[in-house]
């Protein structure tokens, strides 16, 4: 399975995934669990995706983390995110590795035309995409 197959059916499952505004508490509420997936985060308009990130298996790490990050922690200084992030998707891949979850992040930022918000080198070859397709 080439890189462009691959992609097309993990943005099959993600858009399978539902649409939901970004509140901040209702964040913190509901997505503790959230964990070893990719999530996409858009405007105002809930068509273009503007940033592509991913979520691990760690403790400290969900989509509740993640967000408070781009709100209040790590990611402060990137105004962006309390300014243009409206709206976001999430899809967990329980069965993924972490080096998995970082392929498959940087093949949706390459996907998505590399999201304004997004600096990750998109580039990925050599991989077996029909296998970890079958296994997520």
């Amino acid at each position: 399975m080439d890189r462009d197959t691959f992609s097309c059916e993990i943005l099959k499952r993600i858009k399978e995934c539902e649409l939901k505004e970004i509140n901040e508490e209702v964040i913190k509420k509901t997505e503790k669990l959230s964990k070893n997936g990719i999530y996409f985060i858009y405007g105002e308009d809930k068509e273009n995706v503007i940033y592509v990130g991913k979520v691990g298996c760690g403790n400290d790490t969900s989509v509740a983390h993640r967000f408070y990050l781009h709100y209040d922690g790590a990611h402060i200084k990137k105004e962006w995110f309390q300014k243009y992030a409206k709206f976001y998707r999430f899809c967990a891949f329980p069965n993924a590795t972490k080096e998995e979850i970082e392929l498959i992040e940087r093949l949706m930022i390459y996907t998505n035309n590399q999201p304004i918000f997004n600096d990750k080198d998109t580039s990925e070859e050599g991989n077996d995409f029909e296998s970890l397709l079958k296994r997520l």
